[in-house]
């Protein structure tokens, strides 16, 4: 699906989608992102900000800017050597202001996370994730498929990147509208717009919190909302508009439904927060459906699926006060390995829970059993011999461009071998003998130059051997082609024995070079 979607997405004046063989991973761009850099570059200096390591952070910036003109080198990464991209999975990181020059006063950030920037919490707009790729949503703990998975995007014209460029366009206008730009605070601008977003809410909680809790007010959620502009009460009154609570049939969520109250799901305002667009504007939009008043996240929001970010921009204005503003998300990337092999997973049985490790959360394969990764953790070898699996090859296993060594012999695998293993460049063995495998040995296996060893003996192979197959072992280092105990038939040149043998001799004795 990936390598389809990246041939038309080449045919594009402007490509949101890329593939990076060498770092083992794709990257797909926010829509929008051309439009709001070309546009953002013209009110601030840009700076690429990544908690990658400086290889992933310099792909970056020279994806996003092949001319070197928007950034000029202004790349700052704060990840170690051993980490190519951001991970939320690991020890927590931060980010901080040093590196970019500017005051705190001067500074807007945008980011999908508040943990990272513990030093800047009153700088920080937080939006919503990119999350694009399927073991993204795995990796978060997102259920349901993934955009890619529904061929589904953000629109450019009104995604989070266009509503990014409103809010940093407002941000320029009303800093530089200060009587006495000495004084002027992007804390306290952003403070007062936050204020605008729950201003008229009175709201009160309902088994949010834990059963007795003495100090209500100090919870994330209570003091959110009052930075926000909400009124936060500890129990009902007439003057309530908003109940949050975690499920109905509460007293209070009882009492909210009959008078017409809203009662919405604590990640409600999470969720409105989250929109940039909404931060600066002066209404808070609700819903008004008043058949289904509980409003769950999704509901609420009228959004199917959330995204994940990576990376920031740090960007300076272009004029003697320096305004810093950071901005995320350009690009999510995969370790697409992940990925291939658990769409493998899902067509194999396993009686024997010889799969039982393979834990589709995870950035990486290289816990599982039965995978062996190399130094950058990229998968080398799959070794699930006699595991007694039924099912079958996927297209899929192409993508393991890594891969060195696949031996699957003694299970019951069936279908066909798949025209894309003929991907696998690096192969040295590839291993399907005693499976129930038919039809065709795919021409593309001639592609394997680096092969030495192809035991596809006793299954139900039919055709000729391709003499792409054969000629593997003249041009290529093959040594042992094993095709007996097939359906095979036809007569094929050795190219290197210089005689000819028929698919019924060469099914009696391995060829050999």
């Amino acid at each position: 699906m990936l390598r389809k979607k990246e041939e038309q997405d080449r045919e594009k004046p402007q490509r949101h989608l890329f593939r990076f063989p060498h770092m083992g991973m794709w990257t797909k761009l926010r829509p929008g992102i051309w439009n709001f850099l070309e546009k953002a570059s013209k009110l601030y200096e840009l700076h690429l900000y990544t908690m990658g390591n400086k290889y992933y952070a310099t792909e970056m910036a020279k994806l996003l800017d092949p001319k070197g003109e928007l950034f000029s080198g202004r790349v700052i990464s704060r990840g170690d050597d051993g980490e190519p991209f951001d991970s939320d999975d690991r020890v927590p990181k931060s980010k901080d202001l040093e590196g970019v020059l500017g005051m705190e006063s001067a500074v807007v950030i945008i980011d999908d996370s508040v943990r990272v920037w513990p030093h800047n919490k009153l700088n920080l707009i937080v939006v919503e994730r990119y999350i694009y790729f399927p073991c993204s949503r795995r990796q978060f703990g997102l259920p349901g498929p993934s955009l890619l998975e529904i061929d589904h995007d953000e629109r450019p014209e009104d995604g989070t990147l266009a509503s990014s460029l409103a809010v940093i366009q407002r941000i320029h206008e009303n800093f530089f509208a200060h009587q006495s730009l000495d004084e002027a605070d992007v804390r306290n601008i952003l403070a007062s717009e936050q204020r605008k977003i729950l201003a008229g809410c009175r709201i009160v909680f309902s088994r949010v919190f834990p059963v007795g809790e003495a100090n209500p007010h100090m919870h994330p959620l209570w003091q959110t909302a009052e930075q926000f502009g909400a009124v936060c009460i500890n129990q009902i009154d007439e003057q309530v508009t908003h109940v949050v609570a975690n499920s109905l049939g509460t007293d209070k969520v009882n009492w909210a439904l009959s008078r017409g109250r809203f009662v919405v799901h604590p990640g409600w305002w999470k969720h409105q927060l989250c929109y940039t667009e909404e931060l600066m504007s002066m209404t808070l939009p609700l819903n008004n459906n008043k058949q289904s008043p509980f409003l769950h996240l999704r509901q609420a929001t009228n959004q199917a699926y959330t995204t994940d970010l990576t990376s920031s921009i740090m960007m300076r204005l272009k004029v003697v006060v320096p305004l810093v503003f950071a901005f995320v998300i350009i690009a999510a990337e995969c370790n697409h390995e992940v990925d291939v092999l658990y769409a493998w997973r899902l067509e194999l049985t396993d009686p024997n829970n010889v799969l039982q490790s393979w834990d589709p959360t995870l950035r990486n394969p290289c816990t599982w059993f039965h995978v062996t990764c190399n130094s950058d953790n990229r998968v080398v070898r799959v070794d699930l011999g006699n595991a007694g699996l039924p099912g079958r090859l996927v297209a899929e296993l192409g993508g393991l461009t890594n891969l060195q060594h696949l031996q699957l012999e003694g299970n019951k695998i069936s279908g066909g071998i798949p025209s894309e293993l003929g991907n696998l460049t690096n192969l040295i063995s590839l291993g399907l003998s005693q499976n129930l495998l038919s039809g065709p040995i795919p021409v593309s296996l001639g592609n394997l130059r680096s092969l030495k060893f192809m035991n596809l003996n006793s299954n139900k192979l039919s055709g000729r051997i391709p003499d792409t197959v054969i000629q593997l072992i003249k041009w290529g280092q093959l040594q042992t082609l094993n095709v007996s105990n097939n359906q095979l038939a036809g007569t094929t040149r050795l190219m290197s024995q210089g005689f000819g043998c028929t698919a019924e001799d060469l099914a009696q004795t391995p060829v050999r070079h």
